[in-house]
């Protein structure tokens, strides 16, 4: 039994919202399906469907009630996540963020059988809760084509018949009917898909039923059926009074007017011309929710792009165009207020060809492209796997065109493949001011796992912004230039752009509104399938995806792989002996001092004192093993001295911006991941026994991801503290300081900070150094008379976890 439980408060904007529920999923793996439970109506006031019927199903694919599945040609299982893609309209909350234990329940194999599907919603009130429940049968191959009672060759023979007839018959009567849909690619294109319905539009027919010369036609309709075999005549269809709906020898036919000032068609040989088929598809695919007639669009679509040969940079060239006019209509009947009612999904792009790609996108990263093509083609893969095979392949190269045009990943590798096994696979726009130096190693990781993710840069041109140099860093990495962006901004504004542009930070401002990315002036310009708001997610969140990534050391290998830490490292050995470290096996302690707080950066009270260095120091001294000190340096001349004497009289060997050292540049050792290689190579030498500590930096980060064992620093109520403990399964973990904080900047800090906002030390100026002035006078708030000795450095209940960290084992 697997039960699934998910707060509802991150559905997606506009998506189906019910107000603090959980939903809960259980899919009985060998049991028989179950009972169906349906609710009378949906409950007043607490779920909202905006855009299908996805909080209480009303239609789904299937018999009522009943939900099924074929699997994909060659699988005997299924995961979980991909079913409910598939058969619960695409609900936003089954794309996540998700838990690592619900992450791991949704990716669990179903097999093909009976099973049982439950959504339990359980809000704030009794009005608040319903439960439906449906029975789910998962197909195999054999038992899709056996559930066809007619070979899909004899069935489209024979309905293709009777569409020519019924166009034949209403022209005697003066109606003139075209094909539409699935049917006209069928049709015009020979297509493989069996064809259901038949769905004809007409300019011929008044565009409400209820009229009486509505009536009038509707009697026209049914005198010419009978010259044909009829289970049920012609009637007004549900919810739509300008068609009608029809069983005509078993085949349900559907006639509607073409909606006035939409595309004007000119129809040839009874049915749409096939660059009508082919944008009428995209159309449909683009607006679609995720249900099973999606995967019949885009199968339609590729097998029309194929018989047609039309090159893709002219389909997106064109598609504007073409079908622009009846995409905005369709949003503007989304729009709160409109008379206009929609059974389609809600949709979030201004224009076509970006909601193209942003569906597209989305169903890429859910399937992956092999998957995903064979997905589309399950259908006639079942029916006939000779069949299926051709057309796999055939269609295969269509999907790939499309896929690179839309700058995707189109084939599995090893890096899509990674992450593919976890639920973080989906299109992100991480969004980074160029001074958040310290998330570019998070950074880098999320975009080597997740092949749909992609980075903006935010650059003032200001001293703090390093945006260049980060970006060089990721490309350095093996990340695609096309996925690293840079947007030139003026006037020192890198962090309000990134407040801006991504609603403020988690947990406080992520629903606020988000302003829209000015996506063209980018540099390079940023895709369509990341235009949307909901894509733009502040740079803490590649430290969700990493976690919601991570698979141990499969994941590992990549990141490594992508820094260069597994090849040749004789230069980095060579540089290493130059400075006096010995590369030999044996303990490594690496101290690392950070003093970018007191240079205007965040978080001053990480940053490294004197007095807490010491006794750092003397404990690692203590415990043995070769002991490095590495980071930065202090910023005055007399700070540097000070530092260097106690360091030079402990012994111990000095790494601190070594990368600065002309003996490292003159060895062409230049990109950051080179800077990893040092401490790499010795922990390779060591036989992985070196250990690092500090405070918590981002340059802590990338020891954490190629698996050396790290602890990192960080006062008891750390505003960062539940962000950071999603990486406690990499290795990176935390020494909590109960007690006070071992400098006088970061006791301020503690002391005036509040509702997750850090105070600012008043004495730092924000271009970095001491304004001695006004340390004095605010200094005493927090001595009270006492003498600054002691208030620096570690108390000795904090000191304990320190010494147990750096013990050595003797095995």
């Amino acid at each position: 039994m697997l039960r699934l439980q998910r707060a509802a408060g991150n559905a997606a904007a506009g998506a189906v919202v019910v107000q603090r529920a959980t939903f809960k999923i259980e899919v009985q793996e060998d049991g028989k399906p179950g009972d169906v439970v349906r609710p009378v109506k949906a409950p007043k006031g607490g779920a909202v469907a905006t855009g299908g019927p996805s909080a209480v199903p009303a239609s789904l694919p299937g018999q009522p009630g009943k939900l099924s599945y074929a699997l994909p040609p060659g699988d005997t299982a299924v995961s979980l996540r991909v079913i409910l893609h598939h058969c619960l309209s695409g609900d936003p909350w089954l794309n996540g963020p998700f838990s690592d234990q619900v992450a791991a329940e949704l990716d669990k194999s179903v097999k093909a059988g009976g099973h049982k599907i439950l959504w339990n919603v359980s809000g704030s009130s009794p009005r608040d809760r319903y439960t439906v429940a449906w029975s789910l049968e998962v197909l195999g191959a054999a038992a899709t084509a056996a559930s066809a009672s007619e070979p899909i060759p004899l069935n489209n023979e024979r309905k293709l018949d009777l569409f020519k007839r019924l166009v034949d018959v209403m022209a005697s009567i003066g109606i003139d009917i075209f094909l539409f849909g699935g049917a006209a690619t069928n049709a015009v294109f020979d297509s493989p898909r069996r064809l259901n319905d038949l769905d004809f539009r007409t300019y011929s027919i008044p565009d409400n039923f209820n009229t009486p010369e509505g009536k009038k036609h509707l009697g026209l309709l049914n005198d010419a059926l009978r010259k044909f075999t009829v289970q049920e005549p012609f009637t007004k269809a549900d919810r739509d009074t300008m068609a009608v709906d029809a069983v005509v020898e078993d085949c349900k036919v559907t006639i509607r007017r073409v909606v006035k000032g939409m595309t004007t068609y000119q129809p040839s040989g009874g049915a749409i011309s096939g660059e009508d088929v082919i944008f009428d598809k995209a159309l449909s695919f683009a607006q679609r929710p995720p249900d099973t007639k999606q995967k019949s669009d885009l199968f339609d679509l590729l097998w029309g792009l194929k018989r047609t040969g039309m090159p893709i940079d002219r389909f997106f060239g064109e598609l504007e165009a073409r079908r622009g006019d009846q995409y905005q209509a369709h949003r503007n009947a989304q729009k709160p207020g409109s008379n206009t009612t929609t059974t389609r999904a809600p949709t979030t792009a201004k224009r076509l060809s970006d909601q193209f790609a942003v569906v597209f996108a989305g169903l890429l990263a859910v399937f992956g492209a092999d998957q995903l093509i064979n997905h589309v083609v399950a259908d006639v893969h079942s029916a006939n796997p000779k069949e299926g095979k051709r057309v796999r392949n055939d269609l295969r190269v269509q999907l790939g065109q499309l896929a690179t045009a839309l700058g995707l990943p189109r084939e599995k590798g090893p890096k899509v493949e990674a992450l593919k096994k976890g639920p973080g696979v989906r299109p992100v726009l991480l969004v980074q001011a160029g001074n958040f130096t310290g998330d570019m190693f998070a950074v880098c990781a999320a975009l080597v796992l997740n092949p749909f993710a992609q980075v903006l840069l935010i650059s003032d041109g200001t001293a703090r912004d390093r945006s260049r140099a980060i970006a060089t860093f990721y490309r350095d990495s093996g990340i695609e230039e096309h996925r690293v962006h840079v947007l030139d901004s003026t006037g020192g504004n890198m962090g309000k752009l990134h407040t801006a542009f991504t609603g403020g930070r988690k947990g406080k401002g992520m629903d606020a509104k988000r302003e829209e990315i000015p996506y063209e002036k980018a540099e390079p310009p940023v895709p369509p399938f990341l235009r949307g708001t909901q894509f733009q997610l502040p740079v803490t969140e590649a430290t969700t995806q990493v976690a919601a990534g991570w698979r141990g050391e499969e994941t590992r290998d990549g990141v490594r792989a992508a820094w260069g830490l597994d090849g040749d490292q004789r230069k980095v050995e060579e540089f290493v002996r130059s400075r006096g470290v010995p590369v030999a096996r044996g303990d490594y302690v690496v101290l690392w001092c950070r003093f970018s707080g007191s240079k205007g950066g965040p978080h001053p009270q990480h940053d490294m004192g004197f007095r807490a260095f010491e006794q750092l120091l003397g404990i690692a001294l203590d415990q043995g093993g070769l002991v490095v000190v590495a980071g930065d340096l202090p910023i005055s001349a007399r700070a540097r001295d000070k530092w260097r004497s106690k360091i030079e009289a402990a012994g111990v060997h000095d790494l601190r911006e070594f990368w600065l050292d002309p003996g490292w540049t003159d060895l062409g050792l230049t990109s950051r991941s080179a800077q990893f290689a040092v401490f790499d190579l010795l922990h390779t030498v060591s036989g992985g026994r070196l250990k690092h500590l500090g405070f918590r930096s981002g340059n802590l980060e990338p020891y954490a991801l190629i698996g050396h064992e790290v602890r990192y620093i960080e006062e008891k109520g750390s505003a960062q503290a539940g962000r950071m403990d999603q990486w406690k399964n990499l290795g990176y973990l935390p020494l909590v300081i109960n007690g006070r904080m071992p400098t006088l900047k970061g006791q301020w800090v503690t002391a005036k900070s509040g509702s997750g906002k850090e105070a600012p030390v008043p004495w730092i100026k924000p271009s970095g150094g001491t304004d001695k002035g006004v340390k004095a006078a605010d200094i005493d708030q927090v001595l009270k008379g006492r003498d600054p000795a002691d208030l620096r450095g570690f108390e000795e209940d904090d000191l304990k976890a320190v010494r147990e960290f750096l013990k050595w084992s003797t095995t």
